[in-house]
């Protein structure tokens, strides 16, 4: 699984299914400026609020934007609505993965029994609408991923929020940063710690 940060909440994942590549994106979107993709070719499009002023996207992607249980292409995923939107929870090649959306408080148990297994937390950090560093770091806490991956402090208009800085040294874990992809596979998971992961914005 190849993990690539656009900006905001947005993520791009390339997994397999059966040897073919799989490609989807989370969040796209449309800033008044800066330089993200005009257009994205995609199998699988998620949105955790909702499709509008996206950017084109090609090749007739499967569009996720509601509550429900779907697989598509040997992937699993759960969209749960909360109050800021949806959540995701979905696997792919025996890896669990969670993406909190613009979540801004602390999980509550029902949320929590719907993702506290995954291996990789997708988790706001900035601040604004979405969870601040402080706020953050209890959400990892409460799920005790794998793999933490801090979104939502940077975007393709170059807004910045709270500074990722804050959170890494709140959560208290130095950040990995494996320049613009993280790839990861099952074995390659941490066995028994959490480990963060900063993916530069491409």
């Amino acid at each position: 699984m190849n993990i690539q940060w656009l900006g905001n909440s947005c993520f791009r994942i390339q997994t397999k299914h059966h040897g073919e590549p799989v490609d989807m994106v989370i969040d796209s979107y449309k800033p008044a400026n800066g330089d993200f993709p005009r257009n994205l070719s995609t199998n699988i499009a998620l949105f955790t609020h909702g499709a509008d002023g996206t950017v084109t996207l090609s090749d007739e992607p499967m569009v996720i934007e509601t509550p429900g249980e779907y697989e598509t292409k040997g992937i699993f995923i759960y969209a749960y609505p909360v109050a800021s939107g949806l959540i995701f929870y979905f696997e792919s090649e025996q890896v669990t993965c969670a993406h909190l959306g613009y979540v801004n408080k602390e999980l509550t148990d029902k949320e929590l029994e719907l993702v506290g297994e995954a291996d990789i937390l997708m988790v706001p950090v900035g601040g604004g609408d979405a969870a601040d560093a402080s706020t953050a770091v209890k959400i990892v806490t409460q799920i005790e991923p794998r793999i933490v991956i801090p979104m939502c402090y940077h975007s393709a208009a170059g807004e910045t929020w709270d500074k990722l800085e804050k959170f890494s040294k709140a959560l208290g874990l130095p950040g990995v940063t494996p320049d613009k992809k993280f790839k990861v596979t099952k074995k390659e998971l941490p066995e028994e710690e959490t480990k963060l992961v900063i993916i530069e914005r491409s």
